[in-house]
């Protein structure tokens, strides 16, 4: 009882943060966001060389006062979790400690009685802690409501149900269980759920809003059109997977086109980091709680419009661990603020998947390519039959798993081949072993907290 009076009254005090820190921003000029993202970044940055020992380190010789942005060392996954314990700026947090909290830690835990402690999922291939204090999760909660708000508009929804992972350890399940105070009714699912045991309980239950990871509602989608299910969503939200044109071409498909296909992009990181506004407005880049910065290979600023090589990102309201110019391999194409009437965020035109997931082969001439898992998706979705893919490129061969429609299993390995000799016919690749099988089901598992990976790159790096 004492937790759900605590749940109730930090969802309150991000209600009100809400309305008068994160709903006015929506009004401002993009030189209002730019003022406030300066002050904030270098507010950060000066507690964390006072407190952090590691980013004194970094910063020995900068001056944070004074010295743009670009001037700081940039600081990844590997780096902050390999110098966990000297990279926070709270003496309480050690890194054995929270790993052995997290093996055991209930859904409403806190690590200290103050921090929460969350697991990115290791889609990448590398895990990480994130830590946030109360306070800090009060602002992410409050952003959280803002993103929220921004996608479903002005529409009233009032039953939701929701296909993400239910870890506690996950930050999909920790918001997901903060912000459930039993009204509007909402239904949770797994996504590792058989889709016999998650139909029934969905018809019951009616969704107005279906949430959750593309590859885990695609398969209701597909149910629908063939009539074994009956369903009537307003709104579908793809989170913590790839919302692709495939996959929206599925929701039309099964519901028609007065329902929307939005997207929620998000990190454990950072929570909302871009979502996606109803009618046709874009995907907005919530850039008052995180500094984005897209840039090349060699760290430099990329220009709105071109695509970068990853993302520099600088969290403006998190100081026990801090997170300045760290690097997320997630590729991204930028538009500028939509102008009048908009909010004063850059827009998203395209994520193209993290760097780690492009295909790396040569082309005749002995040059590293990489293939894009958008490229691939696109066309290998479009094959007449293939409902979902999965391609993993080994060492010494490319593996292709394919769910399909049922009469057409049998063509789909050849026409696959096929697809592929004709991209390193047209591209001059030197292509190795192809391996295509039709399976009966594809998903993410325990290890990625029920993500699933379209396309992965197992090369060594």
């Amino acid at each position: 009882m004492l937790q759900r009076w605590r749940q109730a009254g930090d969802l309150l005090r991000a209600a009100y943060l809400k309305r008068v820190r994160f709903d006015p921003v929506l009004r401002w000029t993009p030189e209002q966001l730019a003022a406030h993202q300066e002050r904030r970044w270098r507010a950060v940055a000066r507690l964390a060389a006072e407190r952090a020992p590691l980013y004194r380190e970094l910063y020995r010789g900068v001056d944070p006062e004074r010295a743009p942005l670009r001037d700081l060392p940039p600081v990844d996954k590997a780096l902050l979790m390999g110098r966990f314990d000297e990279a926070v700026t709270d003496p309480a947090l050690r890194l054995a400690d929270l790993e052995a909290f997290l093996r055991a830690a209930g859904p409403d835990d806190l690590f200290r009685g103050r921090f929460r402690a969350l697991l990115t999922s290791g889609s990448t291939g590398r895990r990480g802690v994130i830590v946030y204090d109360r306070e800090e999760w009060v602002v992410t909660l409050a952003a959280s409501l803002r993103g929220n708000q921004v996608l479903t508009g002005d529409r009233p929804f009032r039953r939701l149900a929701t296909l993400t992972s239910t870890h506690p350890s996950y930050i999909s399940g920790r918001l997901l269980r903060a912000t459930d105070l039993g009204f509007p009714p909402r239904l949770t699912l797994d996504p590792e759920e058989p889709l016999g045991d998650v139909l029934p309980r969905l018809e019951r239950f009616r969704p107005e809003v279906l949430f959750g990871y593309p590859s885990a509602i695609a398969p209701i989608a597909r149910a629908q059109a063939d009539g074994r299910a009956r369903l009537r969503p307003r709104r579908v939200i793809g989170a913590g997977e790839a919302v692709t044109p495939a996959f929206r071409e599925a929701v039309r498909a099964a519901w028609g086109h007065g329902v929307e296909v939005l997207d929620l992009y998000a990190t454990t990181e950072t929570g909302a980091l871009a979502v996606e506004a109803p009618g046709g407005r874009g995907r907005y880049l919530l850039e008052d709680a995180t500094l984005v910065e897209v840039v090349d290979g060699r760290g430099r600023p990329v220009p709105d419009g071109e695509r970068g090589d990853h993302l520099l990102i600088t969290c403006l309201d998190r100081t026990a661990q801090p997170l300045i110019r760290y690097r997320v391999s997630d590729r991204l194409v930028l538009d500028p603020p939509g102008g009048a009437g908009h909010p004063p965020f850059r827009r998203v035109r395209a994520i193209e998947g993290r760097r780690e997931d492009a295909l790396r082969l040569e082309n005749g001439r002995g040059e590293r390519v990489e293939v894009h898992p958008s490229l691939l998706l696109g066309a290998l979705l479009e094959l007449p039959g293939v409902r979902q893919v999965h391609v993993v490129q080994e060492v010494d061969r490319i593996e292709v798993s394919l769910v399909a429609a049922g009469d057409r299993a049998a063509d789909l390995p050849a026409a696959v081949g096929r697809w592929f000799e004709a991209l390193a016919r047209e591209r001059d690749l030197r292509l190795p072993r192809v391996v295509v099988r039709v399976v009966p089901r594809l998903g993410g598992g325990g290890a990625t907290m029920g993500k699933f990976r379209p396309v992965e790159c197992r090369l060594p790096a």
